[in-house]
């Protein structure tokens, strides 16, 4: 099979790219309540993160991914997923009506 360098490699997306706040604005239709998208800064953010038992590895991992978002770097879209299973990804639209009774549980939401 060779080295691991000789593998093939996939980018597994969806097919839109969204932005967080495209999100919360189909979570926010499924839940039938509000959801927003709140842009906190990386410290605060990595506050948060921290506060939540994450360890300090994890959250500069998040970091730089919110960071990637921010910058737009995100917003790649392939057909590898169709490619290799013969079928299109789901739309975000179909996961949040999939997981509605997830986003709709605010106890579950808050624990």
């Amino acid at each position: 099979m060779g080295t691991v360098a000789d593998w093939p490699v996939y980018a597994l997306t969806g097919g839109e790219a969204l932005s967080n706040g495209q999100v919360a604005e189909k979570i926010s239709r499924v839940a039938g309540r509000k959801i927003s998208y709140v842009d906190l800064p990386e410290a605060q953010l990595k506050k948060a993160i921290l506060s939540s038992g994450a360890p300090e590895w994890s959250a500069d991992a998040l970091i730089d991914l919110q960071r990637l978002y921010r910058e737009g770097r995100a917003s790649l879209v392939t057909d590898d997923i169709e490619r290799l299973t013969g079928h299109k990804p789901i739309t975000f639209d179909q996961f949040a009506l999939d997981y509605a009774f997830a986003f709709r549980d605010e106890a579950k939401v808050a624990s």
